[in-house]
């Protein structure tokens, strides 16, 4: 039994016969998928880069790489599963060996489909074209690029690039320009500017006209008066007090001298 895939799996009966009977003896086959799983890594427009991975990709000493131009009606008739591929469609083939993990196919046409495998060949079948594939995949070419095109596109993406960075440089510029101003008014609010200390006019505070300043002020030159006042009066009374004492100091030097003069007299009498 050749070329058996997972849905292959099931009970058997087996019959043997010969010239002394017949035996009957039934089985359970189970076929296991082969973990080998194929992909596109890079799709250009004349060239697809394919890797594989699974734990069955060191079981074959080589592989092989098959791929054929599909149109849009054999997409849907083209399976990506296991297979065996013959005469009937012509692959361009490639042996690689078990150790690589990639491979890259030059030479494709832009715009069209593809159909690409991993495989190996199958000595049981005699046709030398027979290979056993164990992943395929189907991919589509990249659209072919002009010389115009590209510099078009080139030049879109400078253009882009180019005003993102002014963009980005005005917000930069504001941002420092706001921080900045934002710094000089807290500075010169903490120190002020020598130039701005001697240009400022400094004010007494005897000359700041507030209304609880002018109160207490008119009250302690009131007080101040009346204390005036009252020194002045008294200074009145002392002196008229004083000229009072005067005069009647001589009033009386003159009678103790009219005294004085009457007893003289009497002596001498």
């Amino acid at each position: 039994m050749f070329h058996l895939k997972p849905k292959d799996s099931g009970v058997y009966k087996c019959m043997a016969e010969n010239r002394h009977g017949i035996a009957l003896s039934s089985m359970e086959l189970l076929v296991n998928d082969i973990d080998l799983h194929l992909f596109a890594l890079n799709v250009a427009s004349t060239s697809v880069t394919l890797v594989w991975n699974g734990t069955a990709r060191n079981l074959f000493p080589e592989y092989q790489i098959l791929y054929h131009r599909i149109d849009a009606n054999a997409v849907n008739a083209s399976a990506s599963t296991a297979g065996t591929t013959g005469s009937a469609t012509k692959y361009e083939t490639v042996t690689i060996q078990h150790f690589l993990r990639s491979y890259t196919i030059n030479n494709l046409m832009p715009e069209h489909k593809y159909k690409m495998c991993i495989a190996i060949r199958d000595d049981d079948i005699a046709d030398i074209s027979a290979n056993l594939q164990l992943s395929c995949t189907i991919v589509q070419t990249a659209p072919a690029y002009t010389v115009g095109s590209m510099t078009g596109h080139v030049s879109n993406m400078a253009v882009a690039l180019t005003l993102s960075v002014f963009v980005l440089m005005l917000f930069v510029i504001c941002f420092s320009f706001c921080a900045a101003r934002q710094y000089n008014k807290k500075f010169q609010y903490e120190t002020p500017h020598k130039a701005l200390i001697d240009n400022m006019i400094i004010i007494p505070m005897d000359n700041i006209c507030s209304p609880l300043i002018a109160a207490n002020h008119h009250h302690n030159s009131g007080s101040g008066a009346n204390h005036t006042t009252a020194a002045i009066d008294h200074s009145n009374t002392n002196t008229i007090a004083a000229n009072n004492g005067v005069t009647n100091g001589d009033d009386t030097d003159e009678d103790n001298a009219i005294v004085t003069t009457a007893l003289t007299a009497e002596e001498v009498i």
